[in-house]
C-alpha cells in the first residue's frame, strides 16, 4: 500500500480500453523516459487495461511509476466470472487501483454501496485507492454539485478507518467533462476541490482533510494542466485520452512539476 506525500502532484494516466501489447510496449518506454527527470517533483501512475499489466509492470519497474489498475471486484474470490480480485491485482504488482470512475457508476450501474465495498477489499488487501467522485450536467445545473459529490464520498469511505486515508486519493471527475472536450474552469475545479475537502474534514478531521491528495480528471490536456495546475486546491490529475500520447502526458507532468516547485511548502 503506498502512502503519498500530499506536497507532490499526482499525475494518473487512464488509458481505458485502448491499446495493444505493441502500442503499450511503446507508449509506456517513452512515458519511463519522459518521467526519469520529474521523478524527484511528481508522483505518477499508468493505470493500464487487465490483460497488459503484468507486462507494463515489467517495464516500469524501478523507474517510480506506480502500476495502477483501472477497476476491481468487491468479492475476494469465488463463481465472478469475468471478474478481477484485489488479491489478484497485488500479485501481479499493481499498486493502485481506481474505483468508482464515472464510466463504471453510469455504463456498469455501480450503486454507491458497491463503490464502498470496492474502496475496503482494495485497502484491506494492500491496494492503494484512486477513488473518483463527479455530477453530470444536469446536476451541476440544478445545484446539486456538492450534495453529489458528498453523497459519493461519504457512501465510498463508510467504514474507512482514518489509518487507512493515507492510501486513498480522491480524483474529482465532473462527468459532463470526462470524453467531451470540456473541461470545468480551473476556478469552477477548486470550488469543487474545496468542497470535497470540507467532507473529508466533516467525515475524519482537519489534519486528514489538509493532507489528502485529490486531482482534477475531465479532459486534462497539455493545453489546459497549467491553468488548472495553477490553484493550490488541485493537486493533479487523472488523465485520460492525452495519457496515450506520450508527449502530450509529459507535458502534463511536465506542467505538474512546474506547479509543485512554484507553491509554498
Amino acid at each position: 500500500m503506498t502512502q503519498h506525500n500530499s506536497k507532490r502532484m499526482f499525475i494518473g494516466g487512464n488509458w481505458k480500453m485502448n491499446g495493444t501489447r505493441e502500442a503499450s510496449t511503446v507508449l509506456t518506454t517513452e512515458l519511463v523516459a519522459a518521467f526519469e527527470p520529474l521523478a524527484a517533483s511528481v508522483d505518477a501512475a499508468v493505470f493500464a487495461p487487465f490483460p497488459y499489466l503484468q507486462h507494463i509492470g515489467s517495464i516500469i519497474r524501478g523507474s517510480g511509476l506506480l502500476l495502477g489498475a483501472q477497476q476491481v471486484s468487491a468479492e475476494a474470490n469465488g463463481a465472478f466470472t469475468g471478474q478481477v480480485s484485489a488479491e489478484m491485482l497485488l500479485d501481479v504488482g499493481v499498486q493502485i487501483v481506481i474505483i468508482g470512475h464515472s464510466e463504471c457508476r453510469k455504463l456498469l450501474a455501480e450503486s454507491d454501496e458497491l463503490i464502498g465495498e470496492k474502496v475496503a477489499i482494495a485497502l484491506s488487501t494492500g491496494l492503494s485507492v484512486m477513488l473518483c467522485v463527479g455530477e453530470t450536467w444536469q446536476e451541476r445545473q440544478s445545484g446539486q454539485t456538492e450534495a453529489v459529490c458528498r453523497r459519493q464520498i461519504s457512501a465510498a469511505l463508510k467504514g474507512i478507518h482514518l489509518d487507512h486515508m493515507g492510501a486513498i486519493q480522491i480524483a474529482y471527475e465532473p462527468i459532463w467533462a470526462i470524453g467531451t472536450g470540456r473541461s470545468a474552469s480551473p476556478e469552477d475545479a477548486a470550488i469543487s476541490h474545496a468542497a470535497l475537502r470540507k467532507d473529508i474534514e466533516d467525515l475524519y478531521d482537519p489534519s486528514l482533510a489538509a493532507a489528502t491528495r485529490i486531482l482534477y480528471g475531465g479532459s486534462v490536456n497539455s493545453a489546459n494542466a497549467t491553468s488548472l495546475f495553477s490553484q493550490p486546491e488541485i493537486q493533479g490529475a487523472l488523465v485520460g485520452g492525452a495519457s496515450l500520447k506520450a508527449a502530450d502526458f509529459a507535458s502534463i507532468l511536465r506542467s505538474a512539476s512546474q506547479a509543485t516547485s512554484s507553491r509554498p511548502n
